[in-house]
């Protein structure tokens, strides 16, 4: 007589084999086409299964990201968790953070490049979907355990403050890193003040900036509902169709003003930072120059930061959409490396007008630091135990930025 439980192992272990290829297939997507492509039917495509199995396991395109999520998080904990065995065990522990941090971004961005952009749009996801903020508070969360025993196992006792700064840090490198495919090469020598030629989208004329255009003007009608639609759903939503009915005007006219079309998330990302530019800059210039201290730079970015990710939450998310698609396409390159440029030569005179060694370096950590923030908040849903905390962040980066002894 047949046996029920023998008949079970098969089944079990077929369902468990579909559901990774399913699993396997949406990482694919996500890192190669972003978060709108991942749907049941390419999913079932690449995935070489039926489309009744995708529906059958995931009853949502949230349930196929959770679990993407957590099996991106589950590999990523694998892999320290073996390197944490192996040092405590056998090898001697890294003696120096940074050069552990590097071989942490090389591979990052090298080796893992495809699933490290899947991570990133699912931050991304996160932070235009409250329902899933859970998925990123988990994946926090597991980075504070794992880099907290990593710091153990270098002989330090680390406060949460410094966890936060590092993992921010370390959030916001691979955020500038990945669409302007920086190499782990790339942040060394920036780190550690070695020359280095300029970017070619610096030394060429700079592209004239769009000029304000009267609300009532059709182009600038288009414009706003590209920033509209970037915000609310992402690059992939920035069609002709959707951006006419968007800016209430005729079908054809998004590809009458922007010849081709793509450029018009060119357009919708030149007035995003440009705008974003005025803000800062009018923040700046709240404070005297020769006034400025650690102290009133942590104030003062701390309050752009609150103001970013609360008042313009939307828009910052508008500019993260077009930041992910620069991933994979380098026409938005040159215009995001231009704008990441800018903000690090913007941390760099601050930190020279203090007087601090290595003002270069210290910019690049501080803006990867504001940025890491900036995703942490708005992925998690800033609440408000954690924004009571930037104030606090920002003061212990500075502080050791200046001393040397910051985590990176």
């Amino acid at each position: 007589m047949p046996n029920p439980a023998s008949a079970r192992k098969p089944r079990q272990s077929r369902s468990r084999a579909t559901r990774q290829k399913i699993t396997e297939a949406v990482i694919a997507l996500l890192g190669e086409h972003g978060e709108a492509a991942v749907t049941h039917r390419a999913i079932a495509k690449r995935a070489g299964v039926s489309l009744a199995a995708t529906t059958y396991y995931y009853d949502s395109r949230t349930a196929l990201l959770a679990d993407a999520s957590q099996a991106l998080l589950d590999r990523y904990v694998a892999q320290f968790k073996d390197f944490v065995d192996r040092h405590r065990h056998d090898a001697p522990a890294p003696d120096n953070l940074r050069r552990l941090m590097l071989r942490v971004i090389d591979n990052a961005t090298s080796r893992d490049r495809q699933q490290t952009i899947a991570w990133a749009e699912i931050m991304v996801f996160c932070s235009r979907h409250a329902d899933t903020r859970e998925l990123a508070a988990t994946w926090y969360s597991t980075l504070y355990e794992v880099w907290s025993q990593i710091l153990a196992l270098m002989g330090e006792t680390p406060d949460r403050v410094r966890l936060r700064v590092l993992i921010d840090q370390i959030v916001g490198l691979l955020f500038l890193m990945l669409p302007l495919h920086w190499k782990a090469e790339d942040v060394r020598a920036r780190l550690e003040l070695q020359p280095r030629a300029k970017p070619a989208s610096r030394t060429g004329r700079k592209r004239a900036i769009e000029p304000a255009i009267p609300a009532e003007n059709a182009r600038n009608r288009i414009v706003e509902a590209a920033i509209r639609l970037l915000a609310r759903e992402g690059s992939a939503a920035v069609t002709g169709r959707a951006v006419a009915a968007e800016a209430g005007v005729a079908p054809a006219l998004p590809a009458y003003h922007f010849k081709p079309l793509d450029s018009l998330m060119s357009a919708a990302r030149e007035r995003l930072y440009e705008r974003e530019k005025a803000r800062y800059r009018e923040a700046r210039t709240s404070v005297d120059p020769s006034e400025l201290t650690p102290g009133r730079l942590a104030d003062l970015t701390t309050a752009i930061l609150l103001r970013e990710v609360t008042q313009y939450g939307d828009l910052n998310l508008a500019s993260l959409s077009v930041e992910a698609e620069a991933t994979r396409e380098s026409r938005l390159r040159p215009m995001v490396e231009h704008w990441v440029n800018d903000q690090i030569e913007a941390w760099s005179r601050q930190f020279e007008r203090l007087g601090y060694a290595g003002a270069p370096s210290a910019a690049l950590l501080s803006a990867s630091l504001f940025t890491g923030a900036r995703i942490r908040l708005l992925s998690t849903g800033s609440a408000v135990s954690d924004l009571a905390e930037v104030r606090e962040t920002f003061d212990y980066a500075f502080a050791t930025l200046r001393d040397s002894r910051n985590p990176l």
